[in-house]
């Protein structure tokens, strides 16, 4: 039986899609979450490995990643062998200037807390397969050199970087930048004027939350990493960039496929194959 491999935010012409496709062809059973569920399987028509969840995945809603973890626990491909590989694709980004502070929370809700919630819900199929298999299991946060923590002022960078932060510190460092937007103060206040940025901060922080905590439970076959895909032409871009989506999966793809993967590097930041500093 192949392993598994369990991708978020499948959007139709999206990079979701094009990793999807990528771990099929290197041999994983693939199973994707989306909220366009008809124009995803029309794009990934042809894929005998890929199947679509046959609802609609809000991860902003308890009830929505609720049933989507207990569908996949459920899934006779999963039951026995639980998940390989994790990619955490799905994410928001507003368009053009767009910037106020519902924009942030709405980008926080679906780019931290919603991802963060998918991670944890799942947590347990990657650590049954890890369980079972001495190769191990990944998790992959599709993340954004966006994020970089230079962004922001030294005094916040000490806090997102803080070695013993938890997702309820990152949360509130959060908090404080949508206060600083509806204060007016965002830059007196150390920050950037990006939802998207700060949002994508957030999760690669989190990413080293999860990566620490599985070390803690000395659940150290299964890699945590984060990576860029690059400016990608997709919707969320307005096709715009001069990637193809394609090109923005290889690294995903690379980083849950590489020999021995749950004991290769863990807790990076990757982009083209290779670490970058975050």
């Amino acid at each position: 039986m192949p392993p598994v491999a369990v991708v978020t935010g499948c959007s139709p012409l999206g990079i979701g899609v094009e990793i999807a496709r990528g771990l099929a062809a290197s041999g994983f059973y693939v199973l994707c979450s989306s909220r366009k569920i008809d124009e995803t399987r029309a794009a990934l028509a042809g894929g005998a490995t890929v199947e679509v969840c046959p609802f609609q995945v809000d991860q902003t809603l308890p009830r929505d990643v609720q049933k989507f973890v207990s569908w996949l626990a459920l899934h006779p491909k999963i039951k026995d062998a639980g998940i390989k590989a994790l990619v955490l694709n799905a994410g928001l980004a507003f368009k053009g200037d767009t910037f106020g502070a519902e924009e942030a929370r709405a980008t926080l809700a679906v780019n931290l807390t919603g991802t963060a919630a998918m991670a944890r819900a799942l947590l347990p199929l990657v650590q049954k397969s890890s369980s079972v298999d001495d190769t191990g299991s990944t998790i992959v946060f599709m993340a954004s050199r966006a994020g970089k923590l230079s962004q922001v002022a030294p005094a916040l960078q000490a806090r997102f970087s803080d070695p013993t932060a938890t997702l309820e510190s990152i949360e509130a460092l959060c908090g404080e930048f949508v206060a600083a937007i509806e204060a007016g103060e965002v830059q007196s206040r150390g920050w950037p004027q990006s939802m998207y940025g700060v949002s994508k901060l957030a999760e690669l922080a989190y990413a080293r939350v999860l990566e620490r905590e599985l070390d803690t439970l000395n659940s150290n076959n299964i890699a945590v990493n984060s990576c860029c895909p690059g400016w990608c032409s997709t919707p969320m871009s307005s096709f715009k960039g001069p990637r193809t989506p394609a090109q923005g999966a290889e690294t995903p793809v690379w980083l849950c496929t590489r020999k021995g993967q749950g004991h290769s590097r863990t807790g990076g930041f990757w982009a083209e194959m290779r670490e970058i500093s975050w």
